[in-house]
């Protein structure tokens, strides 16, 4: 696949086609980030970035950074994941992508758990959450719902983390999300163990 990639590229380059270039570049970023070469996955992601900015294209300057903070966060740099996730949300915000600024919000809220600091990640989660209602994005609030349980998860917080997984079991069944809803029940028999609540926590794991 990446050799075909790299032969349409040549054309794109031949014919002086920087938009198009663009988006090979953007595809090959994927291919390697698929088989966890984060590195190489960086460097094409970094050309996608550079060409989409000389294009004035704002949708593909935005896959170009969601697509280096993914790169950075295989290779385990959240610090520099989160500035180009933030990168993604002031262009979301610019073009009034509601959807998109919710999903920056959800990713920031990941990458900030991955370093850590699971207290910004809750901002950043509840963020994603009102956003998610707002437009009516039943998956992204239950994204969020998750998100938010397992980070008061890692705080200790199980009670508030038991209301957020809760909230996360009615999302699935409404919108029949049979994998988030196994998911939701696993997490809430894990809170009620810590609770030391174990028969619910057995009715729920059943």
């Amino acid at each position: 696949i990446t050799q075909r990639l790299q032969q349409r590229l040549v054309q794109a380059k031949e014919v002086g086609d920087r938009a198009k270039e663009g988006q090979i570049y953007c595809v090959i970023g994927n291919t390697h980030h698929s088989v966890g070469d984060f590195s190489q996955a960086l460097e094409y992601f970094t050309q996608h970035l550079s060409i989409a900015k000389e294009v004035a294209d704002r949708a593909a300057e935005r896959c170009a950074y969601n697509g280096l903070a993914n790169a950075c966060e295989g290779l385990g740099d959240f610090t520099q994941a989160i500035e180009y996730h933030k990168q993604c949300l002031i262009v979301a915000k610019e073009v009034g992508d509601r959807a998109g600024e919710g999903r920056a919000y959800c990713r920031l809220g990941n990458a900030c758990q991955g370093l850590g600091d699971f207290t910004q990640a809750i901002e950043y989660h509840k963020q994603s959450l009102i956003i998610a209602k707002e437009v009516g994005d039943k998956v992204g609030e239950g994204c969020a719902y998750c998100r938010l349980g397992h980070t008061c998860e890692s705080l200790g917080d199980f009670t508030q983390a038991l209301q957020y997984h809760k909230q996360r079991l009615i999302v699935a069944k409404e919108v029949g999300d049979k994998a988030g809803e196994g998911c939701a029940y696993c997490h809430l028999g894990i809170v009620c163990h810590a609770l030391s609540d174990l028969r619910k926590a057995f009715e729920y794991h059943k």
